[in-house]
């Protein structure tokens, strides 16, 4: 979409001329009873060139003359931001989300670390958006990104890499990840933290006698009778044990420690592609 610039064009918005005695649909006229046609006036191409015009800037995009499904996209946005109160949520690129849908929707791409080529050129505003000082809170060097992601290779990285000289974008990397609020434990917007988990203390003994330290949790033991004595006291080397712990036995297990999950399409707003000729 773009705005009139041929031969003749104003470069500011002129003032409405004079209406017309009616106002309502064109006519093609009538020759034959000398009834005359609608003229198209200047006026009204403005007002709906500029109708168009606003839903698409309100959508955040720049007017592209390249790009002739600008509208469409705006439209598309628009109503997947609207919300049940009727107000449109509020969005900007490099907002995060997740989709309960297999691709992105328009304006979005998938949050799995791809790197970008021609940012500068597909998403201007994406790309100036994160050379600005106030966002650089956004960015990781190419290691620093790397040294962010988990030990088995996916997710882990909430940041971007943008190369200057490469005209490159590396997207944030968030696939496995959970998101947490922050204001808390020292952590701000922009921070992530690895796999952990609380630690887990025990005793338990090991030899002639048990008594009086028996084991605690995690470990557990049944006092069952042995040559007349409990099991937590043993009286010779024949009765000596060895103790293990394997958490699978009880608790079911993974590569992460994880809640039980629903799985979303994480995706960043990168704002609608522009249409390279």
């Amino acid at each position: 979409m773009h705005r009139i610039d041929g031969p003749g064009t104003v470069e500011n918005f002129p003032i409405a001329h004079e209406s017309g005695t009616l106002s309502g649909f064109f006519d093609g006229g009538n020759p034959a009873t000398g009834r005359m046609s609608t003229v198209v006036t200047s006026d009204w191409c403005n007002s709906v060139q500029e109708e168009i015009v606003s839903v698409i800037l309100e959508g955040g995009e720049e007017l592209d003359k390249n790009n002739n499904k600008q509208l469409l996209f705006a439209i598309q946005l628009f109503i997947e931001r609207l919300m049940p109160d009727g107000d449109l949520k509020p969005l900007q690129v490099c907002d995060i989300d997740f989709f309960n849908r297999k691709t992105p929707p328009n304006g979005y791409v998938v949050a799995n670390g791809a790197l970008l080529a021609n940012a500068d050129a597909l998403y201007p505003k994406l790309w100036a958006f994160l050379q600005k000082s106030e966002n650089a809170w956004l960015l990781r060097t190419e290691s620093q990104w790397q040294a962010l992601i988990h030990p088995d290779g996916v997710g882990g990285a909430n940041a971007f890499v943008l190369d200057a000289d490469a005209k490159t974008l590396r997207l944030p990397d968030i696939r496995g990840d959970y998101m947490a609020g922050a204001g808390w434990n020292g952590k701000v917007p922009g921070d992530s933290d690895g796999d952990a988990a609380r630690i887990l203390k025990g005793y338990a003994g090991y030899g002639y006698y048990w008594y009086p330290h028996p084991p605690t949790a995690p470990f557990e033991f049944t006092a069952v009778a042995k040559n007349g004595f409990p099991l937590e006291k043993v009286v010779d080397d024949h009765d000596m044990i060895a103790i293990y712990l394997n958490s699978a036995l009880s608790t079911p297990t993974d590569t992460r420690n994880h809640p039980a999950t629903i799985y979303q399409l994480p995706c960043v707003y990168v704002g609608v592609p522009t249409v390279i000729s």
